[in-house]
């Protein structure tokens, strides 16, 4: 299945009166990720749900950097004594990670500006060549012990 999952979530309980910094983290281990991921590029997508929510929708006034902080910490797949098929850890350099990136009076100066790579769409509705969107399923398992 080729698909991107979304996840609907409410950030009005996070926002102040005033200026508000909406920041996030997204990744990609390239040749060392999971068989699942299908991505053929990095990509993020932020889509408020009212006009008035609009102001926060991802496009090219967002900013972006590369947090050259972090960098995949690969397993030898080969040396395995099993199947494993998971994405690599992250080794995370203290002197070169960017602190306090997401708060309001960081200097982005030297960030560039997102582009727009296509849009989004509802997995059934074909555009051209754009990303098939669902929404995450969440499975809640237990067990009760006793």
């Amino acid at each position: 299945m080729e698909n991107w999952f979304y996840e609907t979530v409410d950030i009005a309980p996070f926002l102040l009166t005033g200026e508000n910094i909406i920041a996030a983290v997204v990744w990609n281990y390239a040749q060392y990720k999971g068989a699942a991921q299908i991505s053929l590029r990095t990509a993020f997508i932020l889509q408020g749900n009212t006009e008035t929510e609009s102001i926060a929708n991802t496009n090219a006034s967002w900013k972006i950097f590369k947090n050259e902080g972090y960098s995949p910490l690969p397993y030898d797949r080969n040396r395995a004594w099993q199947y494993l098929d998971v994405g690599p850890g992250e080794q995370v350099d203290a002197t070169k990670y960017p602190w306090n990136w997401a708060a309001l009076n960081f200097n982005d100066s030297l960030w560039k500006a997102s582009s727009v790579l296509s849009r989004g769409s509802p997995k059934g509705i074909y555009l051209g060549g754009e990303p098939f969107l669902v929404p995450r399923k969440y499975v809640h398992v237990q067990k009760r012990l006793g």
